[in-house]
């Protein structure tokens, strides 16, 4: 599970991109490659050359559609779905998933799991199998029948009498989860690049995770600013750049900081959200810096 989850994320790019897929996996690309040719034939991937998903969000709803298209029973799913929860992938972040008859949703503040099922039955099963991991984790359990939610168009359905994250929030927690390495950076570096094309909503970001004391958020902010800043000409990313160096004290030491998560966010930005052929040959001392850090020049695990 957690390999689709990741080769999803990776594979916002061209299919030329296996490679670095499969090295990323340490798998084979010929594996990658029948992965991407299975995935085909179940209908979860479109024949096309380019798979673009566009946040955490997509490639766990993906997942979870992968999941429903190849179980053979939805207490199969639901087995699946535990042991995701079990591994910390849901638990800490917040995602939204649809799949005609299931709709899980999972906000950060406060910790709650939503599901909307399509019968009562369906629900009395789901609860007996999500309660004792709820109880685990210390989450309240909600279960709604569909019947008793109104239906505007499906999938999805409206939820607004479900406690549902606000994509604010729900970045918030991918970016803090994935600097506590609870996630992979590269998904959350990914949904922060596209989270809004105002710098309004950015510094509103950064205040709230001041506020949620998100110090690892704060931190994957200001690497992936500091590069972006570097690779793009536009003033919003300095700008966030400056307001997460204010909010931390001072700027992120990349020689400070897990190779894994610096790997992860020069992965994103510059073989995924950038497309305008801007590559490390052009980039400035500060990602040269991290250049060090991708070859392996000394990494402290100190974070």
């Amino acid at each position: 599970m957690r390999e689709m989850v990741l080769l999803y994320g990776l594979m916002r790019g061209d299919i030329d991109n296996l490679s670095e897929i499969a090295r990323r996996l340490g798998v084979s690309v010929n594996t990658v490659w029948r992965w991407v040719k299975e995935y085909e034939a179940q209908g979860v991937l479109g024949k096309d050359s380019k798979y673009r998903i566009s946040s955490t969000v997509d490639a766990v709803r993906l997942s979870v559609s992968y999941l429903l298209k190849t179980s053979s029973s939805i207490e199969e799913v639901l087995e699946k779905l535990c042991k995701v929860l079990d591994e910390g992938w849901a638990v800490t972040g917040s995602y939204a998933l649809y799949y005609y008859d299931l709709y899980y949703l999972l906000p950060p503040k406060p910790p709650v799991l939503s599901i909307v099922v399509r019968s009562g039955d369906l629900g009395k099963r789901m609860e007996k199998v999500l309660a004792p991991i709820a109880k685990t984790y210390g989450i309240d359990l909600a279960i709604a029948v569909r019947e008793t939610i109104a239906l505007e168009s499906e999938p999805p359905y409206p939820l607004e009498n479900l406690p549902v994250a606000t994509a604010r929030d729900a970045l918030l927690d991918s970016l803090e989860m994935a600097w506590r390495g609870r996630e992979p950076a590269f998904l959350a570096v990914q949904a922060f690049y596209m989270y809004s094309l105002g710098i309004e909503d950015y510094l509103e970001l950064v205040e709230k995770a001041v506020e949620y004391r998100y110090v690892g958020a704060l931190k994957l902010m200001n690497l992936a600013s500091g590069l972006l800043k570097e690779l793009s000409p536009s003033q919003k990313w300095l700008s966030i750049y400056l307001a997460t160096r204010r909010a931390l004290g001072r700027a992120v030491q990349p020689s400070k900081v897990d190779k894994k998560i610096l790997d992860d966010i020069h992965f994103a930005i510059t073989e995924t959200v950038l497309t305008n052929g801007l590559y490390t040959e052009i980039i400035s001392k500060f990602t040269k810096n991290l250049v060090k850090e991708w070859k392996g020049e000394g990494c402290p695990h100190s974070y």
